[in-house]
């Protein structure tokens, strides 16, 4: 799939592909298992040839579960959590966002996490899942939104696609490795309707 920039007419058209079988809605407690089996996989998927192995084969199921059971449990409005769900198949894919966490501070909001099972990527689940985080943080009155993702991440030109502009970089440190991170910012959500 070839990436555009969020305003052209191309990318309207890849935003809107999305099967409508598919259901996206905000996450409960009951969804922290599945949210945890799609995060560690794509993590183990997405990251196997950027951040040490070691960190990757201490990931586990059951760490994860409690994370996200923790999160979903305790969320401070505005803070988000938005699922996708596949009738016959159970959730595919989640996206996670609230206040920004870090710098650069003129940015409100943050997306902190976006993951798809790797077999429904590309079918407009992400741009979905996006548009619901970034809509709901502007009920909230939050009208900018930042994401830190690793440079070396190939998915980062799904931020591109939605009119992120690259705005920072800073070094990360995993295990024993510096990677370095660039941010990706929207300093206009009216156009996420969500």
């Amino acid at each position: 799939m070839q990436y555009y920039r969020a305003d052209h007419p191309e990318a309207v058209r890849q935003k809107n592909i999305m099967n409508s079988d598919f259901i996206v809605r905000a996450a409960n407690v009951e969804d922290a298992s599945a949210v945890a089996r799609v995060h560690v996989d794509a993590w183990r998927r997405t990251y196997r040839t950027l951040i040490p192995k070691d960190i990757l084969d201490n990931l586990s199921y059951e760490q994860r579960s409690s994370f996200w059971q923790t999160q979903l449990s305790g969320l401070d409005i505005p803070a988000c959590i938005f699922i996708a769900e596949d009738p016959q198949y159970g959730l595919v894919g989640f996206a996670s966002g609230g206040r920004n966490r870090d710098e650069p501070e003129e940015f409100e909001g943050e997306l902190y996490a976006i993951y798809l099972r790797e077999h429904y990527q590309r079918r407009g689940i992400g741009w979905s899942l996006f548009y619901h985080v970034a809509g709901h943080l502007r009920t909230h009155g939050i009208n900018s939104l930042i994401v830190w993702v690793l440079k070396e991440n190939p998915f980062r030109l799904f931020y591109e696609s939605l009119g992120g502009v690259q705005i920072s970089q800073r070094g990360i440190r995993m295990g024993n490795a510096d990677l370095p991170e660039a941010a990706y910012g929207w300093k206009d959500l009216s156009q996420f309707k969500g």
